[in-house]
């Protein structure tokens, strides 16, 4: 179990940096470099918002590569998120790294059959055709993780993944580091290929403080199982 104390950290990290600017032109080196770098409109636009990011909540931001992303924000909630989605893809955008899509809001072939109104339907088919023309994978699921060709090799990794259930498990089962990502930074580490080095990306924030003793939990299945004449835990 990974317990992070970041969130807690926040209060504090604003305090200390209450004297500090937020403007656009206060940038470290780093982020100066990578500025001068970027490829595309949308990749500069992107980088400015995890910037911004950033010195919200670190005093002195780093960066670290990820190795994916996996896109929450594909689930259309208004027009806002459409607009953001779109204008990154006319800015030219195109994600740096393997990126999968959340579930959408409607079924992109049976929205009829299923009575979703159809205003709402174009909008979130929309949606999620913006994000695959930014280049990311239509997967449309909550679980990234069932598509993974080697699951072991992605302990260490550094992931920017936004699914609540995904980030649970990509910190945990999977040994990878992510925070829970909200909607529309997600796409935006995915396209300058970095995130922020804060919370659960570092070494010392993934130390264990409590442990869960599920020993009991493991017994009441297995009594169940021999209740229900089950062999085994797999057949379930």
């Amino acid at each position: 179990l990974v317990v992070s104390t970041f969130h807690e950290d926040i209060q504090k990290v604003a305090e200390d940096c209450s004297s500090r600017r937020l403007e656009g032109s206060n940038f470290t080196e780093e982020e100066t470099a990578m500025l001068e770098t970027t490829g595309s409109e949308a990749e500069r636009m992107a980088l400015k918002v995890l910037i911004r990011y950033a010195k919200i909540v670190s005093c002195n931001p780093t960066y670290v590569d990820i190795e994916t992303a996996h896109i929450d924000g594909c689930t259309y909630i208004g027009p806002g998120g459409l607009e953001f989605a779109q204008k990154l893809v006319d800015a030219g955008g195109k994600v740096r790294v393997p990126t999968t899509l959340n579930s959408g809001s409607c079924d992109r072939k049976k929205w009829r059959e299923l009575g979703t109104p159809e205003e709402y339907a174009r909008a979130a088919m929309a949606l999620g055709d913006a994000y695959l023309e930014l280049g990311c994978k239509p997967s449309f699921t909550c679980a990234p993780y069932l598509l993974l060709e080697n699951p072991a090799l992605e302990r260490g990794k550094d992931v920017c993944w936004g699914e609540s259930n995904a980030v649970v498990y990509a910190n945990s089962v999977l040994g990878s580091r992510t925070e829970k990502y909200a909607d529309y930074l997600d796409i935006c580490a995915a396209l300058v290929g970095k995130t922020v080095a804060v919370g659960v990306h570092l070494e010392q924030n993934r130390r264990p403080e409590i442990v869960l003793d599920a020993a009991f939990v493991l017994k009441e299945i297995e009594q169940n199982m021999i209740l229900s004449n089950i062999d085994s835990i797999d057949s379930l």
